[in-house]
């Protein structure tokens, strides 16, 4: 089915492999037990199984095609481990035969095998003309026969392949979103969604499904209730504020292994460097914004200064973008030494959280400082609102732990003059759908 040339060379302890980002994507996770269960079981009695490498002529070093997970425990124990080679024609001939082989194993959920025939459809699909036939080891299948072939292959419909691919391009696009950890939560069964759940989560998102997963960090783009930065960036995860009304704790609980708790994820700190500036961002300045923690409070009591620090150190390498940092703990704000191209942020959705936020942003030496009241959950009167140099104003959005809800339109008010009579800039977020609805006489 493969076209793949068998070597018998088996190697002890190759030096050095290389893991490909693509390639690593396609493997199935396991589960926290799982793994724990292997670990134990290659202390106990060794690595058994060898490696499946594949040399390529592009590359310097054998490309790991199975054994991640072992690979990994191997090298954290300095285990010995044995090498069996595979010779590929190709990149396409290699991913399709991991795809192949994790399909054939016994463990895997019916999410897993559900994405990974999509993923084989969609990459059969765009095989060059010929190649299609030569992974299916036959000269006469035309390109719009490739559904029936590989449904014939899994014994299943063709209609039940293309939905796959549908389901598969929803779960690349969730994880683009909210990271690999969501992707992990899908397949294997943890976000307890069913496919079409899948989809239609995918579906809100601005843009459509990527057609190639992307293999470094890079920033992901916000929906349109967020519309004053398009990027998000989520180097730390996870919140302790237990605020009635968040969706990202919603968001976290159904996609993330470890929920909402903190969670430093150093491995996207090089996504401000991997992601380009948009065309156009000279004209909207909501392109080269990039909303810091959108998924977490970074200044929460509980998150260690060195996270931040890596944060902010990230931060000062990329001056192409503007980071918007927004926290429910302002005190912690006058600690840090602000980059130059941060616009610092702190929530003021009721009166008590005024007194703390002005005191705080006396402090702070930032070239933006900014307040938001979303939701803007009761009348708020400032002292010093001319200490901000912008506002941003908002409803309350559905969560599981509150409905959407409206402010009324005096408090809005009340807070465009304050704003205005300090010269701030004010912000309507695209949730605020109160307006004045008055007539002459006070009908």
């Amino acid at each position: 089915m493969i076209d793949m040339i068998e070597s018998p060379t088996t190697v002890i302890n190759q030096p050095s492999i290389r893991i490909d980002p693509e390639f690593r994507d396609w493997v199935m996770p396991l589960s926290q037990g799982e793994f724990t269960q292997l670990e134990e079981n290659l202390l106990a009695e060794g690595c058994r199984d060898a490696l499946i490498v594949w040399i390529s002529d592009k590359a310097l070093l054998p490309v790991l095609l199975d054994g991640h997970h072992r690979y990994a425990i191997c090298q954290a124990h300095n285990l010995s481990y044995r090498i069996d080679y595979k010779n590929f024609p190709d990149r396409e001939a290699a991913k399709n035969w991991i795809i192949f082989n994790q399909i054939g194993r016994r463990n895997i959920t019916s999410e897993q095998r559900a994405y990974l025939g999509g993923k084989l459809y969609r990459e059969t699909k765009k095989a060059p003309s010929g190649r299609a036939d030569r992974e299916f080891g036959e000269e006469t299948i035309s390109s719009p026969k490739t559904a029936e072939r590989i449904a014939e292959q899994f014994n299943v419909s063709d209609r039940t392949v293309k939905n796959a691919e549908k389901f598969a391009d929803a779960v690349d696009a969730i994880a683009d979103t909210y990271g690999d950890e969501a992707r992990d939560a899908i397949l294997s069964g943890a976000a307890k969604m069913t496919q079409k759940d899948v989809v239609d989560t995918a579906k809100a998102f601005p843009a459509p499904a990527p057609k190639d997963r992307i293999a470094v960090p890079t920033f992901n783009q916000t929906n349109d209730n967020i519309e004053w930065a398009r990027w998000s960036w989520n180097p730390v995860t996870g919140c302790l504020h237990d605020c009635q009304y968040c969706y990202a704790r919603d968001i976290a609980n159904r996609f993330y292994p470890e929920k909402f708790a903190p969670t430093f994820r150093p491995e996207r700190l090089t996504a401000p460097k991997n992601t380009r500036v948009p065309v156009g961002a000279d004209r909207d300045i909501g392109l080269r914004n990039v909303f810091v923690c959108s998924m977490a409070d970074l200044f929460g009591d509980w998150v260690p200064e060195e996270w931040i620090s890596s944060v902010l150190d990230a931060v000062r390498g990329a001056p192409q973008w503007n980071f918007l940092f927004l926290t429910k703990n302002p005190k912690r704000l006058p600690e840090f030494e602000w980059p130059d191209n941060a616009w610092v942020g702190t929530t003021v959705d009721c009166q008590a959280r005024v007194k703390s936020a002005e005191e705080a942003f006396v402090a702070i030496d930032a070239p933006v400082k900014f307040v938001s009241c979303e939701p803007l959950r009761e009348p708020i009167e400032f002292e010093r609102i001319g200490v901000f140099d912008w506002i941003i104003i908002g409803g309350q959005s559905r969560s599981s732990g509150s409905p959407e809800m409206q402010p009324e339109w005096e408090w809005v008010e009340r807070l465009l003059h304050q704003a205005r009579e300090e010269q701030v800039a004010v912000y309507f977020k695209p949730n605020l759908t109160i307006r004045p609805r008055e007539y002459p006489g006070g009908a």
